[in-house]
């Protein structure tokens, strides 16, 4: 394992809990038709007319749709709910159109974190209000194993390449935050995991790995009680090589930067004007090795949900709220053209068959 990157990349550092598609193999689109029932539908691909499936998604009483995240692999997504005693998660099967609880009591609040590279397990953080942990949950057989992680881990992240677990800890607002890092089946068998730094002024969160595992990218984040601070984007290789601020970017609202399933190319909310949290805008790094070269691409637009890449690289979706309404738009990256695809309906990307 190779966790040097981390402690020169960090030297900077930041925060916020996954929520968002990872990159996708090809498979099949999908978004969430919102309604007083959030329907997850799919499709052959986005131009198609006849959904191939809809699957209900059945929220529990008083909760409301929070996010859906498809795994890297195979027919499941999570799908997360707010509920008056806190997040709920469940597991959403695109084959089967079956729903289920990760928890076998729904009175247990949980909150999703990150899937295995194989879309067989998950993560996650339970009992957040009461006696909060860190466990991994086996899809099939539906088995649930409590890790040996701080109960005060907020961020998680997995390696596609070696299954290197990267997670984030806080012990409070101005206390700064901690990078610990395991191999993932270590932590199985009652690891702890190895503490890769210590920064008392900064909160580190939404790593996100590229994916062939290389390279990873992350946001420089205040550690403060500034609602929506500016933050900063940097690049790394993953042997700790080349680290390099790429651009300024949005911070606090907890959407990560989105590798292209290329690696060419990374999306993220950036800011107009870095002190200005009302600059927001939709940016698309061509990613380089040294910041002189890079390239970045800004739009002013303002997504309410991470974007999700097309599985070829060669469109970028988004959410946008538009007077009220969530629609899906897309952007094309070869033409510069930009449309509207749905109206009552988020979260678009591509899932397993």
């Amino acid at each position: 394992m190779r966790y040097s990157l981390f402690s020169i990349l960090f030297s900077l550092s930041f925060f916020l809990f996954s929520c968002a598609p990872a990159p996708q193999p090809a498979g099949l689109f999908f978004y969430v038709r919102m309604g007083d029932v959030p329907t997850l539908v799919t499709l052959r691909d986005p131009g198609s007319t006849k959904p191939l499936g809809e699957v209900p998604l059945a929220p529990p009483p008083a909760c409301s749709f929070w996010s859906l995240t498809p795994a890297p692999s195979g027919p499941l997504a999570a799908v997360e709910w707010q509920c008056p005693h806190g997040p709920l998660a469940q597991f959403a099967d695109v084959q089967t159109a079956n729903i289920s609880l990760f928890l076998d009591d729904p009175s247990i609040d949980g909150r999703f974190l990150a899937w295995s590279p194989d879309g067989k397990s998950a993560y996650f953080k339970v009992a957040t209000l009461s006696n909060p942990q860190i466990v991994h949950v086996d899809i099939d057989p539906h088995r649930m194993t409590a890790l040996a992680l701080s109960p005060n881990t907020y961020n998680l992240t997995v390696s596609p390449s070696d299954g290197t677990v990267l997670w984030a800890v806080t012990h409070g607002i101005g206390r700064g935050s901690e990078l610990w890092a395991a191999d993932g089946q270590s932590l199985m068998f009652g690891g702890t995991g190895q503490k890769i730094l210590s920064d008392p002024l900064h909160i580190i969160g939404l790593m996100r790995y590229s994916p062939d595992g290389a390279r990873v990218a992350a946001i420089r984040l205040p550690d403060g009680q500034t609602a929506l601070p500016p933050g900063e984007l940097w690049l790394a290789d993953s042997d700790g090589g080349n680290p390099h601020l790429a651009a300024t970017a949005d911070a606090g609202r907890g959407m990560f930067p989105v590798w292209s399933p290329s690696g060419e190319k990374i999306a993220f909310i950036g800011r107009d004007i870095p002190t200005d949290p009302a600059s927001m805008n939709l940016s698309i790094l061509t990613v380089t090795t040294t910041a002189e070269d890079a390239n970045l691409s800004t739009f002013h637009l303002e997504p309410s949900y991470p974007p999700a890449w097309s599985p070829d690289s060669r469109h970028l979706y988004f959410t946008l709220v538009v007077s009220g309404t969530m629609e899906i738009w897309f952007h094309e990256i070869s033409t510069g053209k930009t449309e509207k695809l749905f109206e009552e309906a988020c979260c678009a990307g591509w899932i397993g068959e």
